[in-house]
């Protein structure tokens, strides 16, 4: 039986029961042998070896040296930034990547950290502030085809939330990329990495003047969820690949065995540099 119940959890997460939630969440993790420490401010933080990630819950399933190992591979053996370097990071989560991005690019680069749904926009907010990440902006919005009201769906885990154009659950901003950019006096892109759940499809038609001025892209497309949900939403990958070779793009083949990152796009724009693996 798990040491922290699901019920137990609900019970204790809450004023006067998260004291105890975090010693025993603490001794969840370490029982496991991992180094990790629990605790709450606001949201739930997870520490280990000075690197801090938050979360909604106390989720002692994860292994943040793990996850950041993970995130590093899918994300930045292709491209790792280098000191300058200007990054978008399109559906930053509770922003494993963003601490992985903001060492990369120093204390001369910038990473603009874009976050859709609101609790999850809290965590990477949090994990900004506790890593102090301060060459990361948060903003929370959703890139969009328009400036318009878009909904996104409110799961538990909030790696899977979509946008939907309909009605839904929660109401967030939709903004272009190429307007964003404007509005910061951003007029390149080094690396542009979007994981935003089929949403690509629209982001993409917001982002023609801006895409001719970024040289490396890391798009993670959603054929393989649309195979397992039928819904068509989700197949983002020929509409990504037709998009950027359409922008002057070269296609890179990276062979991630996973399901998941079998469908992530990686090109880069030969106007603007080489491909970058041939550097490795």
């Amino acid at each position: 039986m798990p040491l922290i119940s699901t019920i137990a959890r609900s019970l204790l997460d809450r004023p006067g029961g998260r004291a105890l939630l975090s010693q025993l969440a603490t001794a969840r993790v370490r029982l496991r042998g991992n180094g990790t420490r629990v605790f709450y401010d606001g949201c739930w933080l997870q520490e280990s070896d000075g690197t801090y990630v938050a979360d909604w819950r106390p989720n002692t399933g994860r292994n943040l040296t793990a996850l950041l190992n993970q995130a590093r591979r899918h994300w930045l053996t292709f491209y790792e930034p280098a000191e300058g370097d200007i990054v978008l990071d399109v559906g930053a989560g509770v922003g494993i990547e963003a601490v992985l991005l903001s060492r990369a690019v120093g204390t001369t680069g910038r990473v603009i950290a874009l976050e859709a749904h609101p609790r999850t926009y809290t965590c990477l907010c949090k994990t900004c502030e506790y890593n102090g990440l301060k060459n990361v902006t948060p903003i929370n919005i959703a890139l969009a085809d328009r400036e318009h009201t878009v909904f996104i769906t409110d799961e538990a885990q909030h790696i899977g939330n979509a946008i939907s154009v309909t009605a839904g659950t929660v109401p967030v901003r939709g903004r272009t990329l190429d307007n964003l950019c404007g509005e910061l006096r951003i007029d390149r892109i080094t690396l542009l990495r979007m994981n935003i759940e089929g949403a690509e499809r629209l982001a993409i038609d917001g982002m023609k003047r801006m895409i001719d001025r970024t040289t490396y892209a890391a798009i993670a497309c959603h054929d393989f969820k649309a195979d397992r949900t039928g819904d068509d939403f989700f197949r983002t990958k020929r509409l990504v690949v037709d998009f950027l070779t359409a922008h002057g793009f070269r296609i890179v083949r990276m062979g991630f065995d996973e399901v998941w990152a079998r469908d992530h796009v990686y090109a880069y724009n030969p106007s603007l540099a080489s491909n970058p693996l041939e550097r490795i």
